[in-house]
């Protein structure tokens, strides 16, 4: 300690988040293997009430654990020339701010998802540092350990920062892993990458003492040459020696506070999880009862409340990922607290199987460079892509295990859109005949690098040029909407007003971090709004009426039904023209009408609905006047027949037809004249 070289207040100064875009929603999940031929009704409620979760996040075989972590490393140094948070010019000797690309003295990186015995994924990464930077001089490799590794990387950058060896750079931790699942038990998927960035006076300092467990275990291993990815666990002696570790970190931390409690002096907890949040909360409780074994019921269900709940909003929609979990979850208080956790602390505790644990503490002391969760989740679920439970598309991911001149096909193979693609991420692109894999940020949809980022060793080591991979140029022109389906709209938006059904929610107002006279407001639409189908035909039999100007709309007449057609015969007036609409089963509240006012025949209808307080009607007009139809003209007492169909799965449509030769007895008009004589 007290080092010449030694920094203060050494700690995170943001946490950049990649996550892959499918998703898998875990109430259709427990639907789906609900079924009999999965595992039966016993399953409903047990992923989403029972391990707590809400979501899942996933690749396909275009992305893995080297994929991610260059995606972070070039999203976040994007941000950080954005934003502006370089802070390297107050320790440069001459004050100056060093390029981003060159503003990094280590980075580590932690994984349980090797593809590579020997070659270390952070050796990818300094590919970009190489070709936006010039810059070679970045210690660190990777750390190898499950589920722990990533911490491993974070504790290896703090101890770097705050070292005599330090050298006035920024420090990058990353923690990346995916969570593979196969079909048969999806419900445990997750996958995500952090880069956490460290430096001296950091808004999230380390903080007093820290401690770990270190032991012997064999519940835990992924054997060299071991057939898959999966590993060999023994699940029940797993949770076992994690709560070990909980009570060995929690025993030595309390000895070194001098036997306080450690709950009297932090308000917040993390816990690593490899499952879901039920080992959360079981962690929780083994902890709470080491801190107070006295504590009631009551006061137990308030400590999960404030100090645990704010941890496992992120775990609840992206699922377990290994290295990664910690990470995650401090991100969720840091953004979930915002300003409410300034000046409070926050203990970390971590662990991997085999086994390895730390317990550590974090004092929030500013705000990280970061957004307000609620803001964050308008990022998060932009470009996401939703898929069905019974997807396959990340079985295609795990059957990469052991490939070798292959090149990946989940996206294509399963009609995903490329121009999904994230034109900011990094994809896997080819695995050639010797194992080595190659990326291209942008994936199918991206063109190729730009000339003056070519490096020599890509042409001395022959590596795949931009050409030999798939490339999708042009986005296809949008199909052109048929007629029928932009009536349907029309009608949708008129039964279905927005106005009537959607609402504005206050969900969070936060002060940025930016600009402290700047509020981030994130405001949800809370909406009723149905479905489109809404408007389709119920596939139920029906009456129709029609009700006219000729009764002064005072009387509903049944139409006539024949093969599915409802007919009625208008006899126009006195005035040589009748405006109508019609009843579904002779109720008021059920009227179908035109979507325009005096509209003709063959257009777009509504309903049935309500109909509003400026009811929209059909017009036969026989008026020999400009603008009228021709085929309508005619004079009072001419008759024309009004068909109305609708058939499930098809639109409205209501026409008419003039019957030539054909007269109706219709209601004189009555004439008086007013005067000074009468007034």
């Amino acid at each position: 300690m007290g080092g010449p070289n030694r920094q203060r207040n050494v700690g995170v100064h943001t946490i950049e988040i990649y996550h892959p875009q499918f998703y898998i929603k875990q109430i259709e999940m427990e639907e789906w293997d609900s079924r009999p031929d999965r595992y039966g009704p016993s399953v409903i409620g047990k992923y989403t009430k029972g391990i707590g979760m809400i979501e899942g996040r996933f690749p396909t075989d275009d992305e893995d654990p080297v994929s991610f972590s260059m995606t972070v490393t070039h999203r976040l140094i994007d941000r950080m020339q954005r934003v502006g948070f370089n802070m390297t010019g107050q320790y440069a000797p001459d004050g100056q701010t060093i390029n981003a690309w060159n503003a990094f003295g280590r980075l580590d990186i932690g994984s349980e998802s090797l593809i590579d015995r020997s070659k270390s994924m952070k050796s990818y990464v300094m590919d970009l540092f190489e070709r936006y930077g010039d810059e070679a001089n970045v210690e660190g490799v990777d750390m190898y350990n499950a589920c722990y590794g990533g911490q491993a990387a974070g504790l290896a950058v703090v101890n770097w920062v705050e070292s005599d060896r330090w050298d006035g750079r920024y420090g990058l931790a990353i923690a990346t892993d995916i969570s593979e699942a196969h079909s048969a038990a999806f419900f445990t998927v997750g996958a995500a990458c952090t880069g956490t960035l460290f430096f001296p006076e950091a808004p999230v300092a380390h903080h007093s003492h820290r401690s770990s467990a270190i032991l012997h275990r064999l519940d835990f291993f992924k054997p060299v040459g071991w057939k898959s990815m999966a590993p060999l666990v023994d699940g029940k002696y797993s949770i076992d020696a994690y709560m070990t570790c909980i009570e060995l970190c929690y025993a030595t931390l309390r000895k070194k506070l001098n036997d306080r409690p450690v709950f009297q002096v932090s308000d917040y907890n993390v816990f690593h999880t490899g499952g879901g949040y039920h080992v959360v909360k079981k962690a929780f409780e083994r902890m709470c009862r080491a801190d107070d074994p006295n504590s009631s019921y009551e006061q137990k269900q308030q400590l999960v409340q404030d100090r645990l709940i704010p941890s496992v909003h992120l775990l609840k929609i992206i699922g377990p990922c290994h290295t990664v979990s910690s990470f995650l979850n401090m991100s969720s208080v840091i953004m979930s607290q915002w300003e409410k956790a300034l000046g409070k602390v926050l203990i970390v505790f971590t662990y991997g199987s085999g086994c390895a644990a730390s317990m550590y503490q974090l004092r929030f002391d500013d705000l990280a460079w970061m957004e307000p969760l609620n803001a964050w989740k308008v990022g998060f679920y932009r470009n996401a892509i939703h898929m069905p439970p019974w997807t396959q598309i990340h079985d295609v991911y795990i059957d990469t295990w052991m490939k070798f001149d292959y090149k990946p096909h989940g996206r294509e193979a399963f009609s995903i859109d490329p121009f999904k693609y994230e034109l900011d991420a990094y994809y896997l692109m080819e695995i050639d005949k010797w194992g080595r894999r190659f990326y291209h940020r942008g994936g199918a949809i991206a063109p190729d690098l730009d000339k003056q980022y070519r490096l020599r060793a890509d042409q001395a080591e022959g590596r795949p040029k931009r050409n030999t991979w798939r490339y999708v140029k042009n986005k296809p022109a949008p199909k052109e909407k048929v007629l029928e389906d932009e009536w349907k709209q029309a009608e949708y938006d008129m039964v279905y007003d927005p106005a009537d059904y959607e609402e504005e929610q206050l969900v969070d107002e936060r002060m940025a971090k930016t600009n402290p006279n700047h509020k981030i407001v994130t405001v949800e639409i809370a909406s009723t709004r149905p479905a489109i189908d809404a408007v389709d035909h119920d596939a139920q039999p029906h009456t129709y009426q029609i009700v006219g100007s000729w009764s002064n709309y005072k009387e509903a007449e049944d139409m006539y039904e024949e093969d599915g057609l409802f007919q009625y015969t208008v006899t126009v007036g006195e005035n040589g023209w009748e405006d109508f609409y019609l009843l579904q089963d002779n109720q008021e509240d059920k009227k179908i009408f035109p979507a325009a006012e005096r509209s003709w025949k063959a257009l777009p209808c509504v309903g049935p609905h309500r109909g509003g307080d400026k009811l929209k009607k059909w017009r036969i007009d026989a008026r020999d006047v400009d603008g009228n139809i021709e085929e309508d003209i005619g004079r009072p007492g001419d008759q024309y027949l009004v068909v109305f169909q609708w058939k499930p799965g098809s639109l409205k449509n209501l026409e008419w037809d003039k019957l030539e030769g054909e007269r109706g007895d219709f209601r004189r008009g009555a004439y008086h004249i007013a005067g000074s004589w009468n007034c």
